[in-house]
């Protein structure tokens, strides 16, 4: 399979350091190429105009993976390529931008997928794996997802960006689709752009299959938290179960689920796992990453069942699309940062950029 990389930053060389992993270490099948405004320290080919990397180069797969506010540039500059187009989470911006898209994409000659990697997260596989196993259904969900965003030196389409890795989440474990009921927007100009004013925070409350959902996400926090909180109930001996979901925590790439019942006042232990426990030749931080990258180069089937493809990709689009459409209670603030205050592009701080 020959895949050309699109955009060689932060992402970027993230999905290089996976795709080399797997064509290098596991004995995948794979050629690499990359287009990006200027060359990178990566040894693959590099290709400084993209329609010329489209006709020589020929990939069978484009990942876009530059910053979010430009996938619908790239996307249009696609338009007339015929293969799997991986793209980097949200898929565009807002409705404008996925009417569209919608407008020029073929899906019977073109297979869109969306980069939903906290899926391939082992405590997400392994919660999916429990629910499949057992009659369940949802009485009540939480969430909280947030990092630190400010002075971020690559623009943003804002914190859309963020709460769609539990929404996606969430309607990917329990096959359904989320509806919001309520929700409170705020504004910004926490990013570089210091004209522009985007979601920084959201709160939602709204409805799950036969359960409620509650949660919160933002790119203005101090500390990153990244949690799924679950009660479950058995529809067979009509016990409840209670999920805690963790990733990126006390430590960066340690995902953890624990499911365990009540029974007078003490906890029965059903689950407690840790993904740092699984001990693999690559890098914990490129994990989920390329348990996603695997199954679409290796396996088709399992490929389609775990991926957010096509029209599920629209979905979830149109999803996030409510939270900047509708007339929720907002609020808006100006930070008035300075231009020194943005972080450098060199910063290896992940809290920050990760």
């Amino acid at each position: 399979m020959k895949i050309l990389i699109i955009g060689m930053g932060f992402a970027g060389k993230m999905y290089y350091e996976s795709l080399s992993y797997l064509k290098n270490n596991n004995g995948n099948k794979v050629t690499l190429a990359y287009y990006s405004n200027k060359p990178e320290d990566v040894n693959i080919t590099y290709y400084e105009n993209l329609d010329t990397s489209l006709k020589d180069y020929n990939p069978d797969m484009v990942i876009v993976a530059v910053n979010d506010i430009y996938h619908i540039n790239i996307l249009q500059k696609l338009k007339d390529f015929e293969g799997i187009i991986l793209c980097e989470k949200p898929f565009v911006s807002n409705s404008e931008e996925l009417n569209l898209a919608l407008d020029f994409i073929d899906t019977e000659k073109q297979t869109i997928i969306l980069s939903t990697v906290i899926r391939f997260s082992l405590a997400t596989q392994k919660l999916k794996h429990f629910i499949e196993s057992n009659s369940l259904s949802v009485n009540r969900i939480n969430f909280v997802w947030k990092k630190n965003r400010m002075n971020d030196f690559r623009p943003t389409v804002g914190v859309i960006s963020e709460i769609i890795h539990p929404l996606d989440t969430l309607e990917w474990l329990f096959k359904d689709k989320i509806k919001i009921v309520s929700s409170i927007v705020t504004n910004s100009n926490f990013s570089v752009k210091r004209n522009k004013y985007i979601p920084d925070s959201i709160f939602l409350s709204g409805e799950l299959s036969d359960g409620i959902i509650t949660g919160y996400s933002s790119f203005t926090s101090l500390n990153v938290e990244r949690s799924i909180d679950v009660v479950l109930k058995d529809l067979i001996n009509q016990d409840h179960y209670y999920v805690k979901l963790s990733y990126d925590s006390p430590n960066w790439f340690e995902d953890k689920l624990h499911i365990y019942k009540e029974k007078n006042g003490e906890q029965i232990e059903i689950t407690n796992f840790n993904s740092l426990s699984i001990k693999s030749d690559y890098k914990k931080k490129i994990e989920r990453l390329t348990l996603m990258l695997e199954s679409n180069i290796e396996d088709k089937q399992r490929y389609f069942s775990n991926h957010s493809k096509n029209y599920d990709v629209f979905d979830i689009q149109k999803l996030l699309n409510t939270f900047l459409d509708h007339d929720w209670n907002k609020g808006t603030i100006d930070y008035d940062f300075k231009e020194s205050d943005v972080i450098q592009k060199n910063t290896n701080n992940f809290d920050r950029i990760g």
